[in-house]
């Protein structure tokens, strides 16, 4: 029997459209095949490609044009950088555009537009290292586009209500979350645009923050940077430890505060300073440890991380360098551009304690030791992403910068602020700015701006962990 086809539409007059080059669509046939398939055969004949070229899809229900990403991330086929005349096709499944597998679709269309590639098209947006060889693979924009790793949003309203950035390149890998490789034996990172921005950091809106310790100040950046999707967790660590050649941290026998072993390597892990970096004394005194002085050094995150990959860009972020990327083009007290009036309003940007306790925190309290969702830390990209795809920076667990924590930071600015040098044998009573807030701690706690002093964070806390950053040199 041969299929039956519902639906042929050419489309020619509505879809012809040319670049700048005189790129162009010359037809297009819209057909599907029921029942054997609900999905819908894009054809079209792409002619006068003399440079790359980007097809973007326009699809209506009768007059109704379906949202940009949802049709997006039903997109299978090429259609981003193509350097060929001919014929091409993409596939479009109705399924997830409808969200109903009973989609027949006699009044669906589409609009083809031809446009020229921009020059960043092969920009490497993501970085996958994988822990058990160190072996790294790039995700280049054009990838993301045409859909080799899964959903995309290019539009941050659609990340929740009242969600706002002032940039204008968004490109969030939502399909990052759905893979637990890249939560226990793969470290995701994301590149940050920075290199020769001047911004400011420190409390725009909040004006109980407005004071030495979370005063504005401009601050810039030498260089492009990439930041972990994710806090670091105890999977990767493990994972890290177990492969890196020579590596000594694991017999220091720390391990995971929670007991779920369901779900606890997909945790933050729980991360003392000796345990991640443990270069208390030098830093930043001695100017070649910016790029790596411990490249040897098996007994922390860092060193093995560095040994494993072969790099010496990675490190803990300056807290600069974390809140530039946390904002996300934003100077509200969170970074999904919405500002604090109620503890309820940051129930979707991460877990605090409105969700897990009430009263002083205490390591020996057992909700430190749960994983549901009743207290404790999340599994990471339980919550919601910035405008640059980085997941749970607000609210999980405090998150270790390389800096030392002092209360006045108006003195830190100008070009990739560091600081503060660390007094004659004061080395033991300075300790590392925790950000991002913690599960046990307010709402207000956990803002963009936010700073707290890590008191002890020698010890193997179930609030503290890395955020890991590579610095392109």
């Amino acid at each position: 029997m041969k299929p039956q086809i519902l639906k042929t539409l050419f489309l020619a007059s509505a879809c012809i459209a040319s670049s700048a080059f005189g790129a162009s669509i010359d037809q297009v046939i819209v057909r599907q095949q029921w029942p054997w398939s609900t999905d819908i055969v894009v054809e079209y004949m792409l002619s006068g490609v003399t440079s790359p070229v980007d097809i973007e899809v326009e699809a209506y229900s009768g007059d109704v044009k379906l949202n940009s990403d949802v049709l997006r991330n039903a997109i299978t086929g090429d259609r981003y950088a193509l350097t060929k005349n001919g014929p091409g096709e993409f596939t479009i499944d109705p399924v997830k555009v409808f969200g109903t597998a009973n989609v027949v679709l006699p009044n669906f269309r589409v609009k083809l537009t031809v446009s020229d590639s921009p020059a960043n098209a092969d920009e490497v947006l993501y970085k996958i290292f994988d822990l058990k060889d160190g072996s790294c693979t790039d995700v280049t924009r054009t990838e993301l586009l045409n859909g080799k790793y899964g959903s995309i949003v290019t539009d941050f309203g659609n990340i929740g209500e009242g969600y706002n950035t002032s940039l204008e390149d968004v490109l969030i890998w939502t399909g990052v979350t759905n893979n637990i490789e890249y939560r226990t034996s793969k470290l995701v990172m994301r590149k940050i645009p920075a290199k020769n921005v001047e911004t400011k950091i420190g409390s725009y809106e909040c004006q109980s923050l407005t004071n030495v310790n979370n005063a504005l100040r401009t601050v810039s950046f030498t260089n492009d940077y990439y930041m972990g999707v994710f806090e670091l967790t105890y999977g990767q660590a493990l994972s890290l430890y177990t492969n890196t050649p020579g590596s000594t941290v694991w017999n220091t026998k720390i391990t995971m505060r929670f007991t779920n072993t369901v779900d606890q390597y997909e945790r933050p892990m729980n991360m003392s300073d000796t345990f991640s970096r443990n270069m208390v004394s030098r830093w930043p005194g001695d100017a070649s440890f910016k790029k790596g002085p411990f490249s040897n050094n098996n007994s922390t995150v860092v060193g093995n991380v560095r040994k494993q990959t072969g790099i010496l860009g990675f490190d803990l972020p300056t807290e600069a360098v974390w809140e530039y990327a946390c904002r996300a083009g934003t100077t509200n007290d969170f970074n999904s551009g919405l500002n604090f009036t109620t503890e309820s309003d940051i129930a979707l940007l991460g877990r605090t304690s409105l969700e897990s306790q009430t009263g002083s925190p205490s390591p020996a309290d057992s909700i430190y030791y749960l994983t549901s969702a009743e207290g404790g830390s999340a599994i990471v990209g339980s919550y919601r992403p910035n405008a640059w795809g980085l997941y749970d920076m607000h609210g999980n667990i405090m998150e270790m910068c390389l800096d030392r924590y002092v209360d006045d930071v108006t003195g830190f600015t100008g070009d990739d602020p560091w600081g503060p040098e660390l007094p004659e044998g004061a080395d033991k009573d300075f300790y590392r700015v925790g950000r991002g807030g913690a599960f046990y701690l307010t709402g207000k706690a956990c803002y963009s701006s936010g700073r707290t002093n890590m008191y002890g964070n020698n010890s193997n806390t179930s609030y503290i962990g890395i955020r890991l950053c590579l610095t392109i040199y």
